[in-house]
């Protein structure tokens, strides 16, 4: 980056050796290059008004709020039009940090900043330029919350999406220019653009934070105190014309806030204080009528009478001593390098005086060979931009191949983790349905089991009754034998001890008793047979009942430990199958991020990879036109 004096914020201005060599290089690349104008792309707040400080969304105090900064818009409108002076400059787009959602935050064409577009325009008779509303873009709400605690990373990140979104794919456009601030992550954003960007030809960076020269790196990302420093700087770059440098300093130099600065320098104390305005009347703070003729120019603001505040200070912060100061000595530069800017003659004339400067880094009369080693770094800082595109091309190949294999082994990854998933289910399902039939048979067994139980409960009850009838039978034939034993006076034990069945049953006789006892004898011998027929089927029956018993708890061991089997292995496939879910989950989170990987890498390096070839050719040729002037100080030595 080229400046010079920094001190008391005096503005930065182009040695004669290198306004020679501009000139000379201009006209060089004028028969290369077709004359296609920049485009221009700017940030609002405290780069074309200032926002009065955090309360108006800004950092710069040293301004009130709204006030357009001098020189601004002309600046814009000679960037624009090129060093060329193209006829037909593209209009100037926005790229502000204005949440898009907050619609009253948006640029409209009754705003005052779009007014002093209108008014520039027309005056350069210009009356169709100005500012693009259609395609300029603004912030997102979700970046507000950061930026309220001091991290503007996400500005800076929004707007080099939007650079990319405005600017697209545009092969025709020769280069973009960006304008903006060091308060809220426009550098950021600067240095982004000239890295990753479409086509980049320089940043400028007003400085409102830092109010000491800044160093960024980049060759092509310059800070400015004023719009009359960042003409000086543009005109090094040969992004404007002289005429149009002077235009800005012309600008600068019948703005109103110049006016009230010098009427402020005659007497500080008088005219300490903006006047304000009644009707068409202006007054100063004692009442007195400013016999002022103010342009329609939107550099300060003139309030109301009646407003509370309408006499703020005009040297606030130092500005006017500053800005007076500035256009003095570029008013002492320009009267005394006037006549040599005539021609290519005048750089031999400027290189053989060895006259001085004011000015700091190149304060000095320089040589051929000190202009000679200033092309040479030149022509470094274009060669190691090309070996860095070589490199981001390279970065971009690798890293987007990387990707795409990451992401494909990823989804593949995912495929068989939902065929797994599926597996599991299937499974737990057939466990389920195994369980569910398992619990069906030990239900059913337990109610076979309940139902034997009742069964042999109740036949236990019945045997008992059996053999208690029986036992009540054979005591009442006993004793029906004994009554008849006495009657036909023969001992009962005769009669027991051979039971005969008589063969005929003839009329009764006293001598025939013995067939009532024996039948009798059979009676109670029947029932002595039924009592151990039923107590020998009790005993089948309890023993049957007994195995069924052991049979049925044996079937229940087995089938509860088929159940424990059958839930340990459900507990482990729900596992199984939580973890494949979650790995499942990591996965898709991770094919996720590398798609958000590929579209960030798709946002910084397609413009890149499809431009390559162009843009190499570009510099070359940009290289071989400052060896071309290198060749030509060696011809005038």
């Amino acid at each position: 980056m080229v400046r010079g004096c920094a001190s008391s914020g005096w503005a930065t201005f182009t040695t004669p050796p290198l306004i020679g060599l501009y000139l000379l290089h201009q006209r060089i690349e004028d028969n290369r290059r077709p004359n296609i104008p920049p485009r221009i792309l700017s940030d609002v707040d405290d780069t074309i008004k200032c926002s009065g400080g955090p309360r108006g969304g800004g950092v710069d105090e040293a301004g009130y709020r709204k006030e357009v900064y001098p020189g601004t818009v002309q600046f814009m409108l000679e960037v624009a039009r090129g060093s060329q002076l193209s006829p037909e400059p593209p209009k100037v787009r926005l790229l502000s940090a204005r949440p898009k959602k907050l619609g009253f935050l948006k640029m409209t064409p009754t705003s005052r900043v779009a007014r002093e577009f209108r008014r520039v325009a027309e005056e350069n008779g210009l009356g169709a330029w100005g500012i693009d509303f259609e395609g300029s873009q603004y912030g997102r709400l979700r970046d507000l919350l950061p930026a309220l605690r001091g991290d503007f990373r996400k500005f800076g990140k929004t707007k080099l999406k939007n650079w990319a979104e405005v600017l697209g794919n545009d092969l025709g456009q020769a280069k973009a220019i960006f304008i903006g601030d060091d308060g809220q992550g426009d550098v950021q954003a600067a240095l982004s653009m000239a890295r990753f960007g479409p086509p980049f030809a320089a940043a400028f960076i007003h400085q409102v934070a830092q109010k000491v020269p800044s160093n960024t790196g980049h060759p092509r990302v310059f800070f400015f105190g004023s719009y009359l420093e960042a003409s000086q700087l543009a005109l090094q770059q040969r992004l404007i014309s002289l005429e149009g440098s002077q235009r800005v300093r012309q600008a600068v130099e019948s703005c109103n806030l110049v006016k009230l600065c010098r009427l402020h320098r005659e007497d500080p104390i008088k005219y300490a204080k903006y006047p304000c305005r009644d009707g068409r009347t202006l007054y100063w703070p004692d009442g007195r009528v400013a016999n002022l003729e103010l342009s329609e120019d939107q550099t300060v603001r003139i309030r109301s009478c009646g407003f509370p505040t309408a006499h703020p200070e005009i040297n606030r912060g130092g500005r006017c001593d500053t800005l007076l100061a500035e256009l003095e000595l570029q008013l002492e530069v320009k009267s005394r390098w006037s006549s040599p800017l005539r021609g290519l003659s005048g750089l031999s004339q400027w290189l053989g005086r060895g006259e001085k400067t004011r000015c700091g880094e190149f304060g000095r009369g320089e040589t051929f060979a000190e202009v000679q080693e200033k092309i040479d770094a030149m022509v470094a800082a274009l060669k190691k931009e090309q070996a860095d595109e070589v490199k981001k091309k390279d970065y971009c190949i690798e890293e987007l191949n990387k990707n795409k294999i990451s992401a494909d082994g990823k989804k593949r990854q995912g495929e068989g983790l939902d065929a797994t998933v599926q597996d599991l289910k299937e499974k737990l399902k057939a466990v389920e349905v195994d369980t569910k039939e398992l619990d069906g048979e030990v239900l059913e067994l337990k109610k076979q089991q309940k139902l034997a139980a009742q069964n042999r409960e109740k036949e236990n009850s019945e045997f008992q009754k059996v053999v208690q009838e029986q036992r009540q039978t054979q005591v009442l034939l006993k004793k029906a034998m004994q009554v008849l034993a006495g009657f036909y006076n023969k001992p009962l034990e005769s009669f027991l001890q051979d039971p005969k069945e008589p063969e005929t049953f003839g009329s009764y006789k006293k001598a025939g008793g013995n067939g009532v006892m024996l039948m009798l004898q059979q009676l109670i011998a029947d029932a002595k047979a039924m009592e151990v027929e039923s107590s020998t089927a009790e005993r089948e029956a309890q023993k049957d009942y007994e195995a069924f018993g052991k049979e049925t708890i044996n079937a229940l061991k087995t089938k509860g430990k088929a159940l424990e089997d059958k839930a340990a292995e459900k507990a482990k496939l729900e596992e199984k199958f939580v973890m494949t879910r979650q790995s499942k989950k990591g996965v898709e989170k991770e094919v996720d991020t590398l798609a958000d990987t590929e579209v960030q890498l798709h946002e910084t390096c397609d413009f890149t990879l499809q431009n390559f070839d162009a843009r190499q050719m570009a510099r070359s040729a940009e290289v071989e036109s400052l060896f071309d002037a290198k060749n030509f100080l060696k011809g005038v030595k």
